[in-house]
């Protein structure tokens, strides 16, 4: 019988580490790709506002964030929370909204990624200042004070 209990015991302790680690990984993969995002977002301001002189990148960065933004509603389908999280566990007590904003961010910067490829101004601001909305609006909401 104790072999079995601390079988059991072993077991479980396996089992229990592997989830940690599976939850740090994904927890660790969600955090580099808002950084691959906030990266893209950070040097489009940049350009934008003249900061540095790199306005032929431009486009660059903008397919780059319209690439990553579907991604962001796949990475947090899973709940996984750990002490170095930025998100609030209410991602998922309110998924359906959450999953909204991120359909909104794919698809402004999908839009802000057309525009500055068509070379329309007016439309490259329209969609600038909704892509900046669509990340405020998430971070404000469901994203821990930083």
């Amino acid at each position: 019988m104790k072999i079995k209990t601390a079988l059991l015991a072993a077991t479980s302790i396996v089992v229990m580490s592997t989830a940690n680690a599976a939850e740090e990984d994904l927890v660790k993969y969600r955090m580099k790709l808002m950084e691959i995002i906030g990266g893209h977002m950070g040097s489009i301001a940049a350009i934008v506002k003249s900061e540095v002189p790199y306005k032929t990148d431009l486009a660059y960065h903008a397919k780059g964030l319209a690439e990553a933004a579907p991604l962001i509603k796949p990475s947090f389908e899973t709940k996984a929370m750990t002490d170095k999280s930025e998100a609030l566990p209410k991602i998922w007590d309110n998924w359906e909204d959450f999953a909204k904003m991120a359909d909104k961010l794919e698809t402004a910067s999908a839009d802000l990624s057309a525009a500055i490829t068509s070379g329309d101004r007016a439309a490259m601001g329209a969609a600038l200042n909704a892509t900046g909305k669509s990340c405020k609006g998430c971070h404000d909401e469901y994203m821990e004070d930083h």
